[in-house]
């Protein structure tokens, strides 16, 4: 998946996580760096809610990920439930990644 992901060739990357019988949290994450890699941010954006509404919890890289989309897309209101949400598991405290991920995200917004 990440393979075709990097190559842009998303529906092929889409169609091997079709056919996978198990969907984990590493191969949801591979999806939406994938789509939002290529600049389908919102697409990215809908794959992270599709993976939550399937009961998978985001992780850190999980939240990386969703987090670049939203800057890209200029979608602060779901930016700012993400970071309340990274800030209430405490993910911040130990994670320059992710750290750095919700101040690019800010400063995309201070940008326009």
């Amino acid at each position: 998946m990440d393979m075709y992901a990097k190559c842009r060739m998303l529906s092929k990357a889409q169609e091997v996580f079709v056919e996978l019988l198990v969907q984990d949290i590493a191969l949801w994450n591979t999806l939406i760096a994938g789509y939002g890699q290529c600049g389908y941010n919102e697409e990215a954006v809908n794959y992270f809610m599709q993976m939550q509404d399937e009961g998978l919890s985001p992780d850190e890289i999980s939240y990386v990920h969703v987090l670049k989309a939203c800057g890209s897309i200029v979608c602060l209101k779901m930016g700012e439930e993400m970071h309340t949400e990274i800030a209430k598991q405490r993910l911040l405290e130990n994670n320059i990644i992710l750290s750095t991920a919700v101040v690019d995200m800010y400063a995309k917004y201070a940008l326009l």
